[in-house]
């Protein structure tokens, strides 16, 4: 037995040791060395695009979202590395005995043992991010800055990957589009009243509220990435990257990287991207006119000619077809941008072709602009005038000097809870035979698994206003965020 038991015992001693090596605090690597401060840009950046788009969104005539400009979004980031290791030696010594009767016998001993470890690193980050801050720093342009990113999307696969905030919105906001919810007076059993909505944010029928439109100096995306924007513009792209002779990696090139390695075709990737640019921000503005011609102005002229006398119908008429005339402006216009682009990107066009193109294209865009903003004057201009034409102006009057109960909102909270899984194993299998003795017996002689998780969790709703004006995530939004953290730690097995 004395063989076996030199054998057994340094390779036990020898793996006890490796594996206490591996008790320490895991580092911060791997999908755990998440950026947090590229993760709230991400986030911020989705709520500009989504939810805050989505407050300025008209429905029938009406805007019954704006209650969302007034909201908060709590968000809770945690981040895990679990480490894990596995020590399971064992030996087996077998012995000959004299044979009885023609029959070989044998004594055989196992031996074994066992030792695991298992550490975890959590980090948690939380915040409140104000709607309000949002939308200003929207407006003010700042989040089309390198601060931000020019709001590109950010490598990581935290990041890459779509958060599905859109679809999360749009359904749950399902219910105040069509009418089934609405703001009102009820205050929810066994809570104290909420925050109110403030009137500013109360659902509009009368004056269209709309975002700024301040289109970047020089875009930041690729070119591959703007043509991608539009499918009209897949084609004149191709042409354009053929006729100034662009290389396919500077077309994957974003505005800093540009900056930074300075290509010879650096000049004519940005007069492409400009082109290319101009269109999209042009049909964008089409698409948002199109939607108060057709959103707006058409169901409020249904409204005033089913509802109000005929003889005060004449300026809202003209007010409806100046608006319409104006939209078909806006369309004029994205075609002037668009056969700008076409024509830089023909083979015979001149250095001089090019730059009258340029600044045809800007111009194109500025005229868009203009006529949107007339679209968005008559149709203000439209609402005034039915309002003083409805018969029952007094009546609206006196209720509005009355200061009747506070609205609530239709929806207290949405949210979601996405989490990201990356696990790594790995294991030793060495085999040793001997005449007498095999070890290890098990099928791994040393073993690890590293799991790391990131989890977010995102909770939407109004704010409590603080007695000196402070901005708090509302009780609704902290429980929330509670019970998605309560689920996780209920649900979660150990790997």
């Amino acid at each position: 037995m004395r063989k076996p038991h030199v054998v057994f015992v340094p390779m036990m001693a020898f793996g006890a040791t490796s594996l206490a090596s591996c008790v320490q605090i895991p580092p911060r690597d791997g999908i755990a060395a998440a950026d947090v401060n590229a993760v709230i840009r991400r986030i911020k950046c989705d709520l500009n695009t989504i939810v805050l788009q989505k407050a300025y969104s008209p429905v029938e005539g009406r805007q019954p979202f704006l209650f969302l400009r007034s909201w908060a979004a709590k968000v809770h980031l945690t981040l895990v590395v679990d480490d894990s290791a596995q020590l399971t030696p064992g030996a087996s010594y077998t012995a000959p005995l004299r044979t009885v009767n023609g029959v070989a016998q044998t004594f055989t001993l196992g031996v074994g043992g066992g030792l695991t470890t298992e550490v975890q690193r959590q980090e948690d980050v939380e915040f409140l991010v104000s709607f309000k801050d949002v939308d200003t720093e929207n407006n003010n342009g700042q989040l089309a800055t390198p601060l931000y990113h020019y709001c590109q999307p950010e490598p990581g696969i935290l990041l890459e990957s779509d958060l599905g905030l859109k679809s999360l919105v749009d359904a749950a906001l399902k219910p105040v589009e069509s009418g089934v919810l609405k703001p009102g007076n009820n205050v929810g059993p066994n809570v104290g009243p909420p925050a109110p909505i403030p009137k500013a944010d109360y659902p509009k029928l009368g004056k269209v509220e709309v975002r700024p439109v301040n289109p970047a100096e020089a875009p930041q995306e690729s070119i591959n990435r703007i043509a991608a924007k539009l499918p009209k513009n897949e084609l004149v792209s191709k042409q354009l990257l053929q006729r100034f002779n662009i290389s396919p990696e500077v077309a994957e090139m974003t505005g800093p990287q540009l900056d930074e390695q300075n290509p010879p075709e650096k000049g004519d990737a940005e007069t492409v991207k400009k082109l290319l640019s101009n269109s999209v921000d042009a049909t964008a503005i089409e698409t948002k006119t199109q939607a108060i011609i057709n959103d707006i102005v058409k169901p409020r002229y249904s409204i005033a000619q089913s509802s109000l006398d005929a003889s005060c119908l004449g300026p809202i008429t003209q007010s409806q077809f100046e608006a319409i005339a104006q939209s078909a402006n806006v369309s004029t216009f994205v075609v002037r941008a668009d056969k700008a682009a076409e024509r830089a990107a023909s083979k015979t066009a001149t250095s001089a072709d090019i730059a009258q193109a340029l600044t045809d294209s800007a111009q194109a865009l500025d005229d868009a602009n203009s006529a949107r903003n007339a679209v968005i004057e008559k149709t203000n201009q439209m609402a005034g005038q039915m309002a003083d034409c409805t018969l029952k102006t007094k009546q609206i009057k006196a209720a509005a000097k009355k200061q009747g109960p506070p609205l609530y909102d239709p929806i207290s909270v949405i949210s979601e809870t996405i989490n990201f899984y990356v696990t790594v194993t790995g294991s030793v299998a060495p085999t040793w035979k001997l005449v007498r003795v095999t070890a290890p017996t098990s099928a791994n002689l040393l073993s690890g698994t590293r799991k790391d998780t990131n989890t977010l969790i995102l909770s939407m709703g109004r704010p409590s206003i603080g007695a000196n004006g402070e901005v708090k995530a509302s009780d609704a939004m902290n429980n929330q965020i509670l019970y998605s953290i309560l689920g996780q730690a209920i649900s979660t097995t150990r790997p």
